[in-house]
């Protein structure tokens, strides 16, 4: 059968594939959850890093926050690709730009 290791990514497979149904059906609140658990235990995982940056930037319009969470995986080891570092790179330049003009 699976050992814990192969049980804990199956199970991370799922909840983002999950948190992505949810997503496109517009079940918000059910996919930031999971992806607030995924960046929890899975603080340098691009995909959820990215998902929930974009709704807090988006839907919750919390700037400072996904911020924060950009800064912090960013800041962190990590295996990011050069594209993943350069798209998160490109999300913290707009949020500071909104963080100046909401001053």
């Amino acid at each position: 059968m699976f050992d814990d290791r192969e049980w804990n990514e199956i199970s991370v497979v799922s909840k983002k594939e999950l948190s992505f149904l949810y997503k496109r059906n517009g079940r918000w609140q059910e996919a930031v959850q999971i992806w607030q658990e995924l960046v929890t235990a899975m603080p340098a995982d691009y995909s959820t890093i990215s998902e929930l940056a974009k709704w807090l930037e988006h839907h919750a319009r919390d700037y400072l926050q996904a911020k924060i969470l950009v800064q912090k995986a960013l800041n962190q080891d990590n295996t990011f690709s050069e594209k993943e570092k350069e798209s998160l790179l490109h999300r913290l330049r707009r949020l500071n730009d909104k963080l100046k003009t909401a001053l």
